[in-house]
């Protein structure tokens, strides 16, 4: 889940402690898992932040690799 990078902190901690609580649902994880998705387990916003950019920075370098542009 991502929120406006200028949500205050209060709603950010909010929805953060939310999500977390609804991802240890064995209903929810059920669902996770029947759409090939991975749960990434309970985080924080700092962590979040960070493995999106880790993620971003691996695809860059795939991408370039592959020699692939985006239109």
């Amino acid at each position: 889940m991502l929120a406006p990078s200028a949500a205050p902190g209060a709603v950010i901690a909010k929805l953060n402690a939310e999500v977390n609580r609804a991802l240890l649902l064995p209903e929810i994880g059920r669902r996770i898992m029947v759409s090939a998705c991975e749960p990434a387990g309970a985080n924080t916003p700092a962590s979040f932040g960070a493995l999106i950019r880790s993620d971003t920075e691996k695809w860059k370098t795939i991408v370039k690799n592959a020699g692939l542009k985006a239109d």
